[in-house]
């Protein structure tokens, strides 16, 4: 009982701080009145090491079209030398058909990912027993990959009565140390059709 008690709480707790993160980008991105279509898809970038934020945008409107955007902050300098963000948006369009790309999206698996936090264990070694000159048996605890390239995606998606949120930090060089992993590689399989359709993301 305490353990599924444990399990709503951190739940609970993922959503409210998510939904948190994405209410300030969508305030910074000045989108906080944009309607959350039933079928839609929305992936944050965030440059936490920086003012750099970016939003890809997918969904279908009223009459049933796709539309596709792309909301980024551009950082400047004004006379008194403050710096200011200011906000573009732009249309996208791929040479492929729009529906087939929404597909891809929806049955990258992405739907059925765990949430970073969820899978955080994996990437922590096993740690070391050794015998001390004690001769005493002690453990080593390894340190776990990070990286603070400061890319943080977060992802939501509807489709069909079905809500996914999604927060990974730096996938790609996670992948890169443990390119095995499958989530990593269904996240990034994620994140590549949007990069290669949309030449967007890019590094």
């Amino acid at each position: 009982m305490k353990i599924k008690f444990f399990s709503v709480f951190f739940a609970s707790s993922f959503s409210l701080l998510f939904a948190q993160e994405v209410q300030e980008f969508d305030t910074i991105l000045k989108i906080e009145n944009l309607e959350f279509h039933p079928k839609e898809i929305r992936v944050y970038k965030d440059f936490s090491t920086s003012t750099g934020l970016e939003l890809f945008r997918m969904y279908y409107d009223e009459n049933d079209k796709i539309n596709t955007e792309f909301y980024y902050t551009v950082a400047g300098k004004t006379e008194s030398g403050k710096i200011k963000i200011r906000v573009r948006n732009k249309k996208l369009n791929s040479f492929k058909n729009p529906e087939y790309i929404w597909l891809e999206l929806i049955y990258s698996k992405i739907i059925h990912l765990p949430d970073f936090d969820e899978i955080r264990y994996k990437l922590t070694p096993k740690p070391e027993i050794i015998l001390n000159e004690e001769g005493e048996l002690v453990t080593v605890k390894i340190r776990p990959a990070m990286f603070l390239d400061g890319e943080i995606y977060f992802v939501q998606i509807k489709n069909d009565g079905i809500i996914k949120s999604l927060e990974y930090p730096s996938p790609e060089s996670y992948l890169g140390k443990f390119p095995d992993m499958d989530e990593l590689i269904i996240f990034n399989d994620f994140l590549n059709i949007i990069k290669e359709e949309f030449k967007i993301f890019k590094k």
